[in-house]
């Protein structure tokens, strides 16, 4: 059920964030009040993952997306080589990219 609580809060935080610029005008502080209201419900939905998980699960989730991308990006967008660096450097990269990828898709996934 909280599950559901959370997905709530973000939805409607970022709806507000969507209306304020879409619009993009608003009489007096209308919206900077929903732009607050979004920040607080996204605070909240925050603390209720935390609570929720614990804080070392959500720690590992965020470091896990974090290396996934970044060895996603050392396997498909690394220098070739002669642009950059030498050729031996090539395989290398691929090489930290690969087990950079599958160790953030494993910590995400378990």
């Amino acid at each position: 059920m909280l599950d559901f609580v959370i997905a709530l809060c973000l939805a409607l935080a970022f709806f507000f964030i969507a209306v304020v610029f879409y619009r993009g005008h608003f009489e007096s502080n209308q919206g900077m009040h929903l732009l607050v209201l979004a920040v607080c419900l996204i605070a909240v939905s925050g603390f209720l993952v935390v609570w929720q998980f614990g804080t070392l699960t959500v720690y590992k989730k965020i470091v896990g997306i974090i290396l996934t991308f970044f060895g996603g990006f050392m396997v498909v967008k690394f220098p070739q080589p002669g642009d950059y660096q030498p050729k031996e450097f090539s395989l290398l990269g691929i090489l930290i990219g690969l087990f950079c990828l599958f160790l953030g898709l494993y910590w995400v996934l378990f």
